[in-house]
Parts: structure tokens; C-alpha cells; sequence
């Protein structure tokens, strides 16, 4: 097994690495028989050419961090998300976030989210939110609004994409064929 996880991690791309390999049931579908999926984004203050493919780079170091974990403990309160999401054309904006949080790193912070389903540009609308939390342009009261209201906010700030990486994807255990 071990010599075609290699082999198949050759033709890759750099930025994709299969760590493992189940055999899982033949009716199993991957996208929809994920019981949650869990994000990362990642902000770095400092240059650095290394990581600034792969980071939102932000000079004003000065952020709230508490206030921003505070605003996370929010989103777990609600579970229609029209107001960070991208307009889609099944009108369903229904999510049920498990967990958000922001963690000091090494290069800066890091915000993790997991969810049973996000939507288009969810995560990056949060974040962008989160972080205009964090600077004092938007209060926690606002935040709260916005997400009451259920309408496509229009000031809504949108994280760039490059600091956003799928870390994890979960199922039932009783998936992976005997």
C-alpha cells in the first residue's frame, strides 16, 4: 500500500499529498457523506517570502484576538448563514458550525472552523468579518446583526483565498469496508 500511496504522490501536484488510503464501502460518496469538514486560515504579520503564497499577510499587528474568539463563540449560536455567503442558486444557507477559534502560531494566527457543510466563500467572509472585529471597525453587537438578519450583507469584507486550506474531512466510522 505504502509503495502506491508513493507512486500516486509522484504525479501529483506539490500542493497535493495522500497520507492515506481506506477501502470503503461502494456506496460511499465523499462529499456527501462527510459528517463535518474542518478549515484553517492562516495571517501572518511579518514579510516573508517563503509563506506569503500562503498566508494573509496584514501589517497592523495590533489585532484583538480575545474579541475575535468572542465573535467565533457567535457563529456556533446561529445556523443560517446568508449574510456570509456568496448568493447561491439553491437558496439553502443552512450550516451548523461545531467549532471556531483563533490560535497564536509560529507566523502569526491561525482560525479553524469545522462544520457539517460550508458555503460559497463562507469561510472567507467570516474571517474578513472576524478581522474587522479584531481592528475595532465592526462591534461584536454589528457582527451579531449581520448574521440576524439573513440578508446578503453588502459591506462584507472577503479574506483572500490564499490563506484558506481544507485540514481535515470526517465520517462514521462504519464507512471503511471490512
Amino acid at each position: 500500500m505504502l509503495l502506491f500511496i508513493n507512486k500516486i504522490n509522484n504525479i501529483l501536484p506539490l500542493w497535493i499529498k495522500i497520507r492515506n488510503i481506506y477501502p470503503v464501502k461502494y456506496y460511499i460518496n465523499a462529499r456527501i457523506d462527510a459528517i463535518s469538514r474542518v478549515y484553517k486560515y492562516y495571517i501572518n504579520f511579518n514579510k516573508n517570502p517563503f509563506i506569503y503564497k500562503y498566508t494573509w499577510m496584514l501589517k497592523n499587528k495590533n489585532i484583538n484576538l480575545n474579541l475575535m474568539n468572542n465573535a467565533s463563540k457567535i457563529l456556533l449560536q446561529f445556523n443560517n448563514f446568508t449574510s456570509l455567503s456568496k448568493k447561491n442558486k439553491k437558496n439553502n444557507y443552512y450550516c451548523k458550525i461545531y467549532k471556531a477559534n483563533w490560535k497564536i502560531t509560529k507566523f502569526g494566527i491561525c482560525f479553524t472552523i469545522e462544520a457539517n457543510r460550508f458555503l460559497r466563500k463562507m469561510i472567507r467572509f467570516i474571517v474578513g468579518n472576524l478581522i474587522l472585529i479584531g481592528y475595532n471597525k465592526l462591534t461584536l453587537k454589528r457582527f451579531e446583526e449581520i448574521l440576524l438578519d439573513n440578508i446578503n450583507n453588502k459591506n462584507k469584507i472577503l479574506a483572500p483565498a490564499h490563506g484558506l486550506f481544507l485540514y481535515n474531512i470526517k465520517y462514521l466510522k462504519n464507512i471503511i469496508r471490512n
